[in-house]
């Protein structure tokens, strides 16, 4: 999966369609949880606007865009793993556009 902070606000993150509408993701939870490439942790709120199915990571994204270098434009790939309490985001590589 790859994101990318294209917008003004970037403390929000939406997450693309074909994934949002997984079954890992499907209205389940209310947390997911980032982890970058050091292992490094952040638990943030995932969102689920139900009138679209749009999906999106809330809260502590700035942070963690922030902790990793990472500008509004630029790209990540993650990982998307399922567990019984959180989702979880692994950042597998990072492309700066």
């Amino acid at each position: 999966m790859c994101l990318q902070k294209k917008r003004r606000i970037w403390n929000l993150c939406y997450l693309p369609k074909n994934i949002s509408r997984s079954n890992i993701l499907t209205g389940r939870f209310d947390e997911i949880i980032l982890m970058d490439k050091h292992g490094r942790k952040w638990t943030s709120g995932l969102y689920c606007r139900k009138s679209s199915g749009e999906v999106y990571i809330t809260r502590v994204w700035r942070s963690f865009c922030e902790a990793n270098g990472q500008k509004v434009g630029c790209s990540f790939v993650f990982k998307l793993v399922s567990n019984r309490t959180s989702p979880l985001l692994i950042m597998t590589s990072e492309e700066t556009t």
